[in-house]
């Protein structure tokens, strides 16, 4: 990828996963003040209808007291006035008891209706840029770890082995003890298979410093049944052509 591109994809992602966590931050704090609001404001609508209320009351006392008074007085009313009052009581009792709620319960209950949708959104859209840049991270992070571990057991040079066992083979070979040094490479390659590095050291010795063409090219068979990477694989199978046309298996090589 791109390091221009990538490091537009790390800013962007970034910078969405800090707006869209801060949008839900402050939208869940807000719904929470507003499911907290006491019954009773200060504001208009809710000043209103404290009046109406305490209006409301106040006659429904009077109408019972005053009823209350006539029913002592008037003991000898007819049985329709006695209906009449009575109809009465019950029109002014159940008016009473029928109080709308006030105007802070009724925005309170549609307060979490109208913003949950938008927090939910947030939510899902922090999640996803979180998720695309924590892949993102690990993308880079393995890519990163895996060049290194190539870059460390596919050294032609050796350079950063510090296994005492594979520098004691190096040495050898540096005494001119190449098949003593290809026996101790060998004996670190089978505790170590992983270290294909070994197996391409003891090739590279049997093609130029023992000339011995059909051995290197043995080598290199076996190295290419491992899985390499792209360009190491291809590196040795170059090689591998190059001995094939020295032992004239012209056929093997046109088909490597």
């Amino acid at each position: 990828m791109n390091q221009k591109l990538k490091f537009g994809l790390y800013a962007t992602l970034i910078l969405g996963a800090l707006i869209f966590g801060g949008l839900f931050y402050s939208s869940y704090h807000r719904m929470e003040r507003a499911s907290n609001l006491p019954e009773e404001t200060n504001s208009p609508a809710a000043s209103v209808f404290k009046q109406t209320t305490n209006f409301v009351s106040s006659n429904s006392n009077q109408v019972e007291t005053s009823n209350v008074v006539t029913d002592i007085s008037e003991t000898n009313a007819t049985n329709a006035e006695v209906g009449v009052v009575a109809s009465t009581n019950s029109v002014t009792t159940n008016a009473s008891n029928e109080i709308p709620k006030p105007p802070a319960q009724i925005a309170v209950a549609r307060a979490p209706t109208q913003g949950r949708s938008a927090m939910i959104g947030y939510l899902a859209a922090f999640l996803a840029m979180s998720i695309l840049l924590g892949l993102l991270i690990a993308r880079d992070l393995s890519e990163y770890f895996g060049s290194r571990s190539v870059e460390f057991l596919l050294n032609d040079e050796g350079t950063g082995i510090k296994n005492p066992e594979y520098d004691e083979a190096e040495q050898e070979w540096a005494n001119g003890n190449h098949l003593d040094a290809i026996r101790m490479m060998r004996d670190y390659l089978i505790k170590n298979p992983r270290e294909q590095y070994v197996a391409l050291r003891i090739a590279e010795i049997y093609e130029k410093d023992l000339k011995n063409h059909l051995a290197a090219a043995l080598e290199y068979e076996e190295i290419l049944k491992h899985k390499l990477p792209a360009q190491r694989w291809g590196w040795a199978a170059i090689h591998l052509c190059n001995l094939y046309s020295k032992l004239k298996k012209t056929d093997e090589a046109v088909a490597l």
